[in-house]
């Protein structure tokens, strides 16, 4: 479980917890750890010191006094974090002095809603004879945070271990330095070139290529890939160039809002014949929420141009998608609203040449707009395979 920190903050003098990453992990001891140059990746802070270095230990009531004068180093670094990644607190008592503190400076700082809170925020609290985990959101200091109730530990642990980061921090970590001593001495002094180039074996570069400093970037397996737009996406999808893997194509999905329509049928069945990808039950609801959001073609509510409008429409010659978009005595959006309404009327080979019109000639805000979004996945909903969930 622990290897999915990013950061963690301890209490304890012990080195329990260097010991379960084989002490392949960044120690910063005291307050003054705070202010050391830092990745804050990987990394330990022992804010009540180390049984390697006893003076910076705090135990007695003195050294309580002198770090609660402190305490608000500690809490500015915690709250930072909390606009990167939820902190989830264990060992600690809700009568904890320490996190009282950090709730009520949370409270005095927090931009987010209650929902937002409550998911970045999670307190563990013992429940002796308590084996089921009980969640409830709670408030305290006008905090909101989940409360996680249980003696079975190991259960929470197992879940955060579920955790699909990627690449984990401590491997990050582990090439970190050497990529910024890479960026520092070459790059200040301008050897650096970039060169941008498919996913090839760098042995196949040019001669020329190979004699500079170049800048490597690391992907996953064989690929580095941007996340895409919607614009991105769509000419992906209908204009055969197979180049989206299918990674970031299920990706993007889920992260879009299931309101917006948007043709994943292609993607679906790729995910189907594809035995190397596995969602998360939370991925898999968001995906059949957007199945059953859009189940066919009435589904997506078309508006009927106004009357005054329809006979001009009538005449166009939707088999021609370059006069369509050529003649501008109608609004494009009208065009295409109701070639929309009336799309049962056309053959497959006439929707996709006048979606591939629209993808290849007009500017991606155009092929964002809501009425294009629509034709898109009319298509999708007429010709391709039809899921009812996954």
């Amino acid at each position: 479980m622990l290897q999915k920190a990013r950061l963690i903050v301890t209490t304890n003098y012990d080195g329990f917890i260097e010991k379960q990453f084989d002490n392949r992990i960044k120690v910063r001891i005291g307050n003054k750890g705070l202010f050391e140059n830092t990745t804050d990746i990987n990394e330990l802070y022992k804010i009540h010191g180390s049984i390697d270095d006893p003076n910076s230990i705090v135990i007695t009531a003195s050294d309580y006094k002198n770090l609660k004068r402190t305490s608000a180093i500690v809490n500015a670094k915690i709250l930072s974090k909390l606009t990167e990644s939820p902190i989830l607190f264990l060992g600690y008592s809700l009568t904890d002095e320490n996190i009282r503190c950090l709730l009520k400076d949370l409270a005095d700082n927090m931009p987010f809603s209650i929902e937002d809170a409550a998911r970045r925020i999670g307190v563990v609290d013992y429940k002796k004879g308590q084996s089921k985990v009980s969640e409830v959101i709670c408030d305290t200091f006008g905090v909101h945070y989940t409360q996680l109730s249980t003696d079975n530990y190991s259960e929470i642990y197992e879940k955060v271990a579920e955790i699909d980061q990627g690449v984990s921090p401590s491997e990050i970590a582990k090439y970190q330095a050497a990529f910024r001593k890479i960026i520092d001495i070459k790059g200040k002094k301008g050897e650096l070139k970039n060169v941008l180039t498919s996913f090839v074996n760098l042995d196949k570069l040019p001669d020329e290529l190979k004699k500079r400093n170049l800048v490597v970037a690391f992907g996953d397996n064989r690929y580095l890939y941007k996340y895409p737009s919607y614009a991105d996406y769509v000419k992906s999808y209908f204009l055969e160039k197979d180049d989206m893997p299918l990674e970031i194509a299920i990706k993007f999905i889920i992260n879009l809002s299931p309101q917006s329509a948007l043709p994943i049928s292609k993607y679906l069945l790729k995910l189907k014949n594809n035995g190397g990808i596995t969602l998360t039950e939370r991925d898999k609801n968001k995906i059949n929420n957007r199945l059953r959001r859009f189940e066919s073609l009435s589904s997506l509510n078309v508006s009927k141009p106004g009357n005054k409008y329809i006979d001009r429409l009538k005449k166009l010659d939707f088999t021609q998608p370059e006069k369509i978009f050529e003649n501008n005595d109608l609004m494009h959006r009208l065009k295409i609203m109701y070639f929309i309404k009336h799309i049962n009327d056309y053959s497959q080979k006439v929707i996709m040449n006048m979606i591939k019109y629209i993808l290849i000639n007009e500017d991606d805000n155009f092929i964002g707009e809501t009425n294009c979004r629509k034709l898109f996945l009319a298509y999708s909903l007429k010709f391709e395979e039809k899921f009812d969930e996954i």
